[in-house]
């Protein structure tokens, strides 16, 4: 590798050497030159994501470009596309060869994570209800530094953009609710799915506390069920 310096000096003697040689023309080619477009040589781009790296060089005519990771040759033009999905720093040698010499830079890629929104609706995944009942949902959006939208689909139509949405459907079927938030790195999406029954088609459910129960000899215990549906008509 040809450092800046002794560049300059190669410079600098071609311009003493064609003052002191009128009458010789001087048809000696110039070592090629990288310029890099970071002045640190640190490029940062996002996981999956692609950055084109692209430098500008000085005598390059019929030059032979190269660029290596981990001693391996990941490219041969003078600009590269670079994308990777896991995170972390990779060091990329770029050198370009001429007839007149060589120069060679050596780059830093930082591979950072993406800031995808995490979208979760509270409550079970599967619920059934009559019609006519209303169910209310509330999304959780996990913050991150940018700015999201949620939305909120009823088989596949929107129909909110509120982080609380309130189902009720007057018709009996599947429903497919689903939260999706989305910024700038991705988008991610929750759902539940709803039964919607007639009335008398309901399933009888309950639920306890626990599925055992202790007492000591003599003493009463009091068994109820925490949660009951379509509790008309019910002998116990």
């Amino acid at each position: 590798m040809i450092s800046k310096v002794k560049y300059l000096l190669y410079v600098l003697t071609a311009v003493v050497m064609s003052s002191c040689n009128t009458d010789d023309v001087i048809t000696a080619s110039l070592p090629p030159s990288i310029i890099l477009d970071s002045e640190t040589g640190v490029y940062t781009v996002k996981q999956g994501r692609e950055i084109c790296i692209a430098p500008n060089y000085e005598s390059v005519a019929d030059a032979v470009y190269c660029w290596m990771l981990d001693g391996e040759v990941i490219g041969s033009a003078p600009s590269l596309v670079f994308v990777k999905e896991d995170v972390g720093q990779y060091f990329v040698t770029l050198s370009v060869t001429t007839e007149a010499g060589s120069d060679s830079e050596e780059i830093r890629i930082d591979v950072v994570e993406r800031e995808i929104p995490t979208v979760s609706i509270a409550g079970p995944d599967h619920q059934t209800v009559s019609v006519g009942t209303g169910i209310d949902f509330t999304a959780t959006v996990r913050e991150t530094s940018l700015d999201h939208s949620l939305v909120w689909h009823v088989n596949g139509n929107a129909v909110s953009t509120e982080a609380a949405y309130r189902f009720m459907a007057d018709e009996c079927g599947t429903y497919s609710i689903t939260a999706s938030a989305e910024n700038e790195d991705g988008a991610h999406s929750d759902t539940v799915e709803v039964v919607v029954l007639r009335p008398e088609d309901m399933p009888f459910e309950w639920n306890f506390a626990t599925g055992e129960y202790h007492t000591v000899v003599g003493r009463k215990l009091r068994i109820v069920p925490s949660t009951a549906s379509n509790l008309e008509e019910v002998t116990y």
